[in-house]
């Protein structure tokens, strides 16, 4: 809305933001209180992984799409060795990745991942990922949270007929 403000389109932008909240509102509405799977949602930072707390962006993402998101309470990012998320893992019954990865589209986390092999996530085949090479995951991405709540609730709800835009089942 600053933008539009700078350019003298508030009421443009007021309309805009207006239908992108209740679009989010709307898939909001739609998740149920029960049986909220537990998502562990991490970044690669190569030699470790980065876990955003509670009330981050990520964990009020995941909460609207109908999920639990594991981690830690506090205001920082946590930083995790392997073996934390081999911990987290083993609680978990969905693991989530934001990738960057240029080559390809799709990617594989049970390869890229061998290590969690045996966490009930990678056993169960609830894995999914988001390759900000490939998704405008850090551009359109930001003015579209309703767009990426449809696709964790998607993939959260099994439900294979979405094809995801910013998140994908691997």
């Amino acid at each position: 809305m600053a933008i539009g403000y700078v350019l003298h389109k508030s009421s443009q932008a007021k309309s805009a933001f207006s239908h992108i909240e209740q679009e989010y509102l709307l898939e909001k509405g739609k998740g149920s209180a029960a049986n909220r799977p537990r998502v562990v949602f991490a970044t690669d930072n190569g030699s470790d992984f980065t876990v955003a707390p509670l009330h981050s962006y990520w964990s009020i993402l995941v909460s609207d799409a109908g999920g639990d998101y594991q981690a830690h309470d506090c205001e920082a990012n946590e930083v995790q060795q392997t073996e934390g998320m081999l911990t987290a893992l083993h609680h978990a019954d969905f693991y989530g990745e934001l990738v960057y990865q240029p080559g390809s589209k799709e990617v594989d986390l049970v390869e890229k991942r061998a290590v969690f092999a045996h966490t009930p996530p990678f056993q169960n085949k609830r894995l999914f990922y988001c390759n900000s090479a490939h998704s405008q995951f850090f551009d359109k991405g930001v003015m579209q949270p309703h767009i990426m709540l449809q696709d964790l609730r998607a993939i959260l709800e099994n439900n294979t007929a979405h094809e995801g835009v910013y998140f994908r089942r691997n």
